[in-house]
């Protein structure tokens, strides 16, 4: 009789979460969202699912989705994090974030780089990825990295 108890009360509390959860994708208050890219590690890891709502005005600084819809790019929903609003003036000046002439250093996240085929074997001899660099031609890649990987060399190469 106890167990009875139990389960019906797990059965009841599991239908009813996710009774909601159904209304609230249906509803559009909640979004879910594929991050194919590493540009927003380490907040967001590479090839993660995640759980956005709109209920919840946005802040700068904060993650937000949104349904892409330009036909340069691959439709569906991105997630990015809001840098600027309105007038804002915003910067990226050797992988340094500057919104309104301020430097914004709480993040550490990844940038995609221009890098030459010698740093690219680099990347790969320290334990890159290869499947984290993309092939642009003969000689130039692009890769996600952030200030910590790279070396005092890369902004001195012109790329």
């Amino acid at each position: 009789m106890f167990k009875n108890k139990i389960f019906n009360r797990v059965l009841l509390t599991g239908s009813f979460i996710v009774t909601l959860f159904i209304i609230a994708k249906l509803s559009g208050v909640l979004q879910c969202a594929f991050v194919p890219s590493a540009g927003n590690e380490p907040t967001i890891k590479k090839r993660s699912f995640v759980f956005m709502s709109n209920v919840l005005p946005y802040e700068k600084f904060k993650m937000i989705a949104y349904h892409q819809k330009n036909p340069a790019y691959p439709g569906g929903v991105y997630v990015q994090r809001l840098v600027g609003v309105g007038k804002d003036k915003v910067l990226i000046k050797n992988g340094d974030l500057y919104v309104n002439g301020i430097l914004i250093d709480q993040f550490n996240v990844n940038h995609s780089y221009k890098i030459d085929r010698e740093y690219v074997n680099d990347l790969i001899f320290k334990g890159a990825e290869v499947d984290d660099i993309i092939q642009m031609d003969n000689d130039y890649f692009i890769t996600q990295l952030n200030k910590k990987e790279l070396n005092n060399n890369f902004f001195m190469k012109g790329l």
